[in-house]
């Protein structure tokens, strides 16, 4: 099962999950065409609100074609 994570800041403590669930098979993301690539095959998505733009938004509903929960940390 893919995740991926999208942290407002890349030292952000959520990152944390990749190691503790290394079951899953992860991609941390920085960008908007990141994500866009990304998205496409994953299950989960773990993301902060301050990430959230339109361009976002359109990368979820034109990508994420097997996205079933996101999760969004502060």
């Amino acid at each position: 099962m893919k995740a991926v994570i999208y942290p407002f800041r890349r030292d952000d403590a959520i990152i944390g999950l990749v190691k503790d669930f290394s079951q899953l098979d992860w991609a941390v993301v920085a960008s908007t065409e990141e994500l866009a690539r990304e998205i496409a095959d994953a299950d989960i998505l773990v993301t902060s609100n301050r990430v959230c733009t339109p361009d976002y938004g359109e990368a979820l509903r034109r990508n994420a074609r097997k996205l079933r929960w996101m999760f969004f940390s502060r």
